[in-house]
């Protein structure tokens, strides 16, 4: 969604002549609407896909050997990495994934042992982009992350964080009369996957045992699918406070006037918390975990973060040790809806309007120079046996 959304802006407004890569059934492919925004279709069982010389590849950023092999570069075909994820550039062993996400203590172990000629080829990676100012991260997360993993220091990083387009839908003014009679409609926007649910959860723990505190009849509205879901509605039934509603999926194009018509108050983490950082929503930002969360964890609105993040990974920084964080943010809503809602607007407007983030991303893409035939000499693009014979194994068990 998030490169669709840039490309588009950037080919419909004539800022640059763009391609999309992607299989014909592919979310870009099917949801792609500006014709000016040309596709090219990917089958590596048909033919490779050419990128040529004067082409400046755009990713998200990945581990080198991860590149797809039906993609084949001009030696002077320029790349251009994206980090958008924590993790994109760590290398992970197979089977230990999860934990290595989980734990920085056993994937430093791991990378500094069974994956020690990974960890240098990565690295290898890191200081040429850096050097050719062909890398950029969306957020300080990102940055922290891949610094902490990979036992490396970007001295001046360069970040562009995730872009949105503006909304024509005006402010919602609300008080707490208005929800005193009518409820406060809470909402999440994003997949049930493991590494979002925990602190879901927690949220809607806490938010459960605070509901008669607050007086106002509270309405969670869940939106999205994933692994999780049939987790979260089974779970929901003990949480007697809160009445739930779920949602599988909202398209794109309807999610807006949604938001705005049927909800108060956003929960989300990534992309998804703009949506309603751009309505003027109230909106709490989530962080990232792998494991149970505690009661502790410190809620925080999206105004209140830095380093245009959308979601820290869980550390010790999340916690609060007053505890009642959430209590105190709802109590803000609740008591100040239009500053709270405003806050959310201009932190939208500041640092994550799509017109101005693009803008920031051209000049970003411009400006590198690192050249796939730079990657070939840095001999860091092979698989090497470890990942060759884990793809041929997994292809051997039927798996894609």
């Amino acid at each position: 969604m998030l490169f669709l959304r840039l490309a588009e802006h950037l080919a419909g407004k004539g800022l640059a002549d763009c391609y999309i890569v992607d299989y014909a059934d592919g979310f870009m492919a099917k949801n792609r609407s500006e014709p000016r925004l040309k596709i090219i279709y990917y089958d590596p069982d048909f033919k490779s896909v050419y990128i040529p010389e004067s082409a400046i590849a755009v990713f998200q950023s990945m581990t080198p050997w991860s590149i797809y092999p039906g993609l084949k570069f001009h030696p002077s075909a320029r790349i251009f990495y994206w980090n958008c994820y924590p993790f994109n550039l760590v290398p992970l062993l197979p089977g230990f994934r999860k934990r290595m996400q989980g734990s920085e203590v056993f994937a430093r172990q791991v990378l500094n042992t069974v994956l020690r000629a990974y960890l240098f080829k990565v690295r290898r990676m890191i200081n040429l982009m850096v050097l050719k100012k062909a890398l950029i991260f969306m957020d300080r997360p990102n940055l922290e992350v891949t610094e902490r993993f990979l036992g490396v220091k970007i001295k001046i990083p360069k970040f562009i964080p995730i872009p949105l387009a503006s909304s024509k839908i005006c402010l919602l003014s609300k008080s707490k009369k208005v929800f005193a009679k009518d409820g406060m409609r809470v909402a999440w926007v994003g997949r049930l996957v493991e590494f979002k649910f925990h602190t879901l959860y927690r949220f809607l723990l806490e938010l459960n045992r605070i509901q008669l505190t607050l007086g106002v009849t509270l309405e969670v509205v869940i939106i999205g699918d994933g692994d999780f879901m049939c987790d979260l509605i089974a779970l929901s039934s003990g949480m007697p406070n809160l009445n739930f509603s779920f949602i599988d999926h909202i398209s794109p194009s309807m999610m807006e006037e949604y938001l705005a018509n049927n909800v108060d108050m956003l929960v989300a983490m990534g992309t998804s918390a703009l949506e309603g950082a751009r309505l003027g929503l109230p909106t709490l930002l989530l962080d990232v975990a792998h494991a149970p969360v505690s009661s502790n964890y410190k809620f925080q609105w999206l105004h209140e973060r830095n380093g245009f993040t959308l979601g820290d990974v869980v550390n010790s920084r999340s916690f609060d040790e007053k505890g009642n964080s959430l209590e105190r943010k709802m109590f803000e809503v609740l008591l100040h809806y239009q500053e709270v809602s405003k806050k959310s607007l201009d932190y939208f407007k500041k640092n994550h309007e799509l017109s101005c983030v693009a803008k920031a991303f051209l000049r970003a893409v411009y400006r590198s120079d690192c050249r796939y035939s730079e990657f070939v000499s840095a001999k860091i693009v092979r698989r090497g046996i470890l990942y060759t014979a884990f793809s041929v194994l997994r292809k051997g068990l039927g798996f894609t």
